[in-house]
């Protein structure tokens, strides 16, 4: 279980729809001034403290998870949870208590609102769905048994005690049925997954084996013209070429090791925005064309984050190029740069979730023609390149989204037919 992933699909379904919240805790107003009605304020405000403070527990817990999470996170987040449904359940299950047939119906609607929600959740820890059906099925038959002495016909009471049963049974298929089902969809996408994973490693060992053997035969040609010449400015133009091709092969490498976020560590360093933007201008001014009006805004704001800056202003100047690409005929480009705060996960371009917190958001925007929804989706792909041929190795953003991946940011492309807007997210520096 992807323990990260859990913890953000719980809280979506906790507190991710506003509207559907407010109108829970409408619900449990309403149920708590039927209490009033009936108990007094005392009953009433403890029923509703006890909630509210489990609620807040559970969204305190969920809200304070890092990056990583456990086992042992999601264990402690479903014994919240079971505690806020206990609190829940004490107030149908004291309704069901009074005389008022309309009070009793009330408490039966909102146990079977709990129910309803139990199997939409999908829990799939055994432990936790075991204990659900464990609090639902305590509580109807608490609901049942306080039912029974006020029907006179033992006939009555045993069609009262077989329809809370067979109600019993039924939500615990339900729930355990969509674990299975979940289950099922989870080791499904899985397989697909490790598929797919053999079909890229298959297409990027023939991308390898196609760059390398070009590099590798004009290295051998060059060294085979070499032996056979006997003119000295012959061979050092052999030799110069045969560098050439060797540095080739070495970039390649190096690019590699960069998307398979196996190279050596440089050190991360508090890196200034403000700086770094600086740093990739003076570089890349010199291959921006006049034809495009480039803009290189710095923030408003120090904006600090912890990278190996020399990577950074690699990708960076990366992105400009491939924009500068984007714009043969003229046009505008520009790299912005804001601080942003995620109170929820954001999806990025591969599918991945961007955990919630504090990023550097930095932008470069082209006007020019956009990318294709049909290749949208695949331009991270290694060795994947809509360049001709000669003028990309396909290995551009595959680099630049291994080097976000490896600061714990992430990578995403929003693109139309007026442009195509490339964001990066970094962790903001503590």
């Amino acid at each position: 279980m992807d323990h990260r992933r859990e913890i953000d699909r719980l809280y979506a379904l906790e507190f991710g729809r506003p509207h559907e919240f407010v109108l829970r805790w409408l619900g449990v107003a309403v149920g708590g001034a039927v209490f009033q009605e009936t108990e007094g304020w005392t009953a009433v405000l403890i029923w509703t403290a006890g909630y509210g403070l489990a609620n807040l527990a559970y969204l305190a817990f969920l809200r304070s998870r890092g990056r990583i999470c456990r086992a042992r996170d999601t264990r402690i987040a479903g014994g919240l949870f079971l505690a806020v449904l206990v609190s829940f359940l004490w107030l149908p299950t004291t309704l069901g208590a009074q005389d008022e047939a309309a009070i009793r119906i009330t408490a039966l609607s909102m146990l079977g609102c709990a129910m309803v929600f139990l199997i939409r959740r999908g829990d799939s820890q055994r432990w936790l769905v075991l204990a659900e059906t464990a609090v639902i099925g305590l509580a109807l038959m608490v609901l049942v048994a306080m039912a029974l002495p006020r029907i006179d016909s033992m006939a009555v009471r045993g069609a009262a005690t077989g329809s809370g049963l067979a109600m019993l049974g039924y939500f615990a298929h339900a729930i355990w049925a969509g674990r299975r089902l979940r289950l099922a969809a989870e080791a499904a996408a899985h397989g697909s997954l490790q598929a797919q994973k053999m079909q890229a490693m298959g297409e990027l060992a023939g991308g390898i084996a196609h760059d390398f053997n070009n590099m590798l035969m004009a290295l051998q040609a060059n060294l085979d013209f070499y032996r056979d010449s006997s003119d000295p400015t012959d061979r050092d133009r052999c030799i110069a070429e045969a560098a050439a091709a060797a540095d080739r092969a070495a970039a390649l490498a190096r690019r590699l090791l960069a998307f398979a976020q196996r190279a050596e560590p440089a050190g991360r360093d508090r890196v200034d925005m403000s700086l770094a933007l600086e740093e990739v201008r003076s570089l890349v001014r010199p291959l921006i064309p006049p034809t495009i009006r480039m803009r290189i805004a710095p923030p408003e704001a120090p904006v600090l984050v912890e990278v190996a800056q020399d990577q950074l202003v690699a990708a960076l100047i990366n992105l400009l190029l491939n924009a500068r690409d984007a714009l043969r005929l003229g046009g505008g480009l520009a790299l912005e740069t804001r601080p942003v705060r995620l109170t929820a996960p954001r999806p990025m371009l591969d599918g991945s979730q961007l955990p919630r917190g504090a990023y550097a958001e930095i932008s470069i925007t082209d006007t020019g023609s956009g990318i294709p929804d049909e290749i949208l989706s695949r331009v991270t792909e290694p060795f994947f390149t809509t360049k001709p041929a000669g003028e990309g190795t396909g290995l551009g953003l595959a680099m630049v989204q291994g080097f976000t991946r490896s600061a714990q940011g992430g990578l995403d492309i929003a693109s139309s037919r007026a442009g195509t807007r490339v964001s990066l997210y970094l962790p903001l520096a503590a």
